[in-house]
């Protein structure tokens, strides 16, 4: 054989190798929908969480103005302390949302921390709206609904075995 030959064999036999592959269908997931649907509740979750902290941040230091206090003749800080307290929100908010996004894809994958982690931020979730509506703020239904939802979803006996 010469070098043509040897050439010309190593692209035929590749070509043929390629053609006459039996092409791999994609495994369906045996993921719930349920859960499915919760994993990107949770992706969105951190995306709403990532840009939430990030405008905490930079809305902090509309809080640093200042007074002229005309009994001591200077410049006194204006809510100074909300400064640093939004800015300390800014970044746990900013923290959370890696959580939340993992949480989702763990939720997706079934690991069992991420179901963990999905029943306490819906009971948390839940909470926060029953103390918000003790308040008299009926915008929180809407968060009590979802709190409730993901709850009921993640309680179920079927989405129970998924994660064992």
């Amino acid at each position: 054989m010469t070098k043509n030959n040897i050439n010309e064999f190593k692209v035929k036999d590749f070509t043929s190798e390629i053609i006459n592959k039996p092409r791999e269908v994609p495994k369906k997931s045996n993921t719930p929908q349920d859960i499915l649907t919760i994993s990107w509740m949770f992706y969105i979750f951190a995306i709403f969480l990532l840009f939430s902290g990030i405008l905490t941040i930079f809305v902090s230091h509309t809080f640093s103005g200042s007074f002229y206090n005309p009994s001591t003749g200077e410049n006194e800080p204006l809510f100074g302390f909300l400064t640093n307290y939004f800015i300390f929100a800014g970044i746990f908010l900013i923290l959370l949302s890696p959580l939340m996004f993992f949480t989702g894809r763990g939720l997706k994958r079934g690991k069992r921390w991420a179901n963990i982690i999905a029943i306490i931020s819906s009971l948390l979730i839940i909470i926060n709206s029953l103390l918000s509506l003790i308040q008299g703020k009926l915008r929180s239904v809407f968060s009590l609904g979802i709190g409730v939802y993901l709850l009921y979803i993640l309680l179920q006996k079927k989405i129970r075995e998924f994660f064992k």
